[in-house]
């Protein structure tokens, strides 16, 4: 059974490295689709804060299986996610990983996760994350859970049960310039919260009890300090980044 993961790529540099290697040892091979300009639904106003060449090194850092790097161009996010199922075809894949720049998954998950899904039938295979803010000891939760594996031959979708921990997300504990980038490019633009960096993002501080702090959804997320539980996850694949004890990453 062959299985790859992947990353549509256009900026992120800061936990790429983390994100490769805490999935590399569960499967056969990296590929990274990679796009200059945004796909994600909006033309940058600003310069992004990442070349290709600085997304090629932090790829490479950790790097212990093929790496296959696609650079191409696309109309949409859709899209350029969607190019994964004909490279994973030619290549005869059964599973895919998806993965993004800002996710770090736990010691472990991966490899269960896909052992998981190689016993089922469904196509796409959800998962639940927690969402770090504004630093490592801040954290929000939510019901979602995204597709993180699919099986190119297969129909229906699975929520992953049991999970045995949470994919780690940092979207959101990242610098400001990452984040008025993120906020430029975003296919969700429109429905950002007007007041969400000024009142929301800019001045939010450890301790402070700020609630609601979702980028486009009110009620949400609320920020709770790290739990033991969680710390332990973190010691296990980011402890030696460099952002690990920030107060806020800014």
């Amino acid at each position: 059974m062959k299985s790859i993961a992947y990353v549509a790529l256009h900026y992120g540099k800061d936990f790429l490295a983390w994100a490769i290697r805490s999935v590399q040892d569960a499967v056969d091979e990296i590929h990274i689709l990679y796009a200059e300009k945004p796909s994600f639904g909006r033309r940058a106003t600003c310069a992004c804060p990442d070349s290709e060449d600085e997304l090629r090194a932090e790829a490479h850092r950790f790097l212990s299986k093929p790496l296959h790097w696609h650079r191409g161009s696309w109309p949409g996010e859709a899209a350029h996610r969607q190019t994964i199922l004909g490279i994973a075809r030619e290549r005869e894949v059964d599973r895919i990983l998806v993965l993004d720049a800002d996710e770090v998954w736990p010691e472990g998950l991966a490899k269960s996760a896909l052992e998981s899904s190689m016993a089922r039938g469904e196509k796409d295979v959800l998962m639940r994350m927690s969402h770090f803010w504004r630093s490592f000891n801040w954290i929000c939760h939510d019901p979602c859970m995204p597709v993180r594996i699919i099986n190119p031959h297969g129909t229906g979708t699975w929520y992953l049960d049991p999970q045995p921990a949470h994919i780690l997300h940092f979207g959101y504990a990242q610098g400001e310039a990452v984040t008025k980038y993120k906020i430029d490019i975003h296919g969700h633009r429109s429905d950002w919260r007007g007041e969400w960096w000024d009142s929301k993002f800019k001045p939010w501080m450890p301790g402070s009890g700020m609630k609601d702090v979702h980028p486009t959804n009110h009620n949400f997320w609320n920020p709770e300090p790290t739990s033991e539980a969680e710390r332990k996850l973190l010691d296990g694949v980011l402890k030696d980044h460099p952002y690990y004890n920030f107060e806020i990453i800014r």
